[in-house]
C-alpha cells in the first residue's frame, strides 16, 4: 500500500527533526570541557600535537656517529652531532627530528653576522610574537663542563645565580663560528627544541657571555654557503620588540634527516620508509 503525500511529508518532517536534535546533542557534547568529540566529519584533529610529558629515553647506539641534514628552503646544511660531548642533547635532537617535530618550522630569529635560531613549532603560523616560546613540553639538562672551557670563577658565580650547573663528566666543545648549540630562556635547564647556529667569527667578543650557558652539540660540516646565505638575509621586526629580528622573507626548515654511521662503518638512515619517501618527493620538486 502506497503512502499518500501528506503521510510522506509527515515522516520526512519527523525524520529531519530527529536528525537536527541528534546533531544538536552531539554539538553540545563537543562543547563540554574535557569531552572526547572524535567524530571525523565534525572534527579534524591533528594526530600529532608534538607535546610530550617527559624527555625521550636515551636511544643512541654505542659507538655510532650521528649527523643531521637540515633541508631548508635555502638549501641543505649538514651537521656533525657531538654525541660524546653532549649525549642527552643529541639524543633529544635525534628524537625530535625523527618524530617530524622540526618539519616546517621557520628561522624565527636572525641576527646578521652573529647567529640564527629555529626549532619552534610556534613559528608555523604568521604570529611572530610567540615564536621564541615554542617547546616540546619538557626540558633537557645543560651539558656544559665549565672546567673544560676554563670558565673563570667570577663568571661561574653569575651562572649559578641563573640556575646553570656544570657537567663535570663531559668534555665540552667551545662556541665558535658554525657551532650548533641549544637555545634557552636565559636560565639554566630551560632548553627543549630550539637551536642556534653561530655565524659570528670565532673571536667575536659577543660570544664570551654565552660561554657556559649553551650546550654545543654539533657543528656545520657542509652547506656553509647556505648558512652564509641565511646569515645575510634581510631582516625586519614585529611590532612588539626591536630585539628580535626575523627574516623578511620566510626561511623554512622543511625537514631534518638523521644519519647514523655505526661502529663498523654502516650508514643508517634513521627515518621510516614513509618519511624517506616524503623527503625524496620534497627534494625532487
Amino acid at each position: 500500500m502506497e503512502l499518500d503525500e501528506s503521510k510522506k511529508f509527515l515522516l520526512y518532517t519527523l525524520g529531519t527533526g530527529f536528525l537536527l536534535i541528534l546533531l544538536a546533542c552531539i554539538l553540545q557534547l563537543c562543547l563540554v570541557p574535557g569531552s572526547d568529540c572524535s567524530i571525523p566529519f565534525f572534527t579534524n584533529p591533528d594526530p600529532k600535537t608534538y607535546i610530550y610529558a617527559e624527555p625521550p629515553e636515551y636511544n643512541l647506539s654505542p659507538g655510532s656517529d650521528y649527523q643531521a641534514v637540515l633541508y631548508t628552503s635555502e638549501g641543505n646544511i649538514t651537521l656533525d652531532l657531538f654525541e660524546q660531548n653532549a649525549p642527552q642533547t643529541v639524543n633529544n635532537f635525534v628524537f625530535l627530528a625523527t618524530e617530524g617535530y622540526y618539519d616546517g618550522v621557520k628561522v624565527h630569529l636572525l641576527i646578521n653576522d652573529f647567529a640564527f635560531q629555529t626549532g619552534s613549532r610556534n613559528s608555523l603560523d604568521s604570529d611572530y610574537s610567540d615564536d621564541g616560546e615554542g617547546g616540546p613540553g619538557y626540558t633537557v639538562p645543560d651539558e656544559v663542563n665549565w672546567d673544560s672551557l676554563d670558565i673563570p670563577q667570577r663568571q661561574r658565580v653569575d651562572l649559578e645565580a641563573l640556575g646553570y650547573i656544570s657537567a663535570p663528566n663531559l668534555q665540552s666543545r667551545p662556541i665558535k663560528e658554525y657551532s650548533l648549540m641549544m637555545a634557552n630562556s636565559g636560565e639554566g635547564g630551560t632548553g627543549g627544541s630550539q637551536f642556534i647556529i653561530i655565524t659570528a667569527d670565532s673571536n667575536d667578543t659577543r660570544l664570551i657571555p654565552l660561554r657556559g650557558k649553551h650546550t654545543v652539540f654539533g657543528e656545520v660540516i657542509d652547506g656553509f654557503s647556505v648558512v652564509d646565505s641565511i646569515n645575510m638575509a634581510e631582516v625586519e621586526f614585529d611590532d612588539t620588540s626591536e630585539d628580535s629580528p626575523y627574516p623578511k622573507d620566510e626561511i623554512v626548515i622543511e625537514f631534518v634527516d638523521i644519519l647514523e654511521v655505526t661502529s663498523n662503518g654502516v650508514l643508517v638512515n634513521g627515518d621510516t620508509s614513509e618519511r624517506t619517501t616524503r623527503n625524496q618527493n620534497l627534494t625532487s620538486r
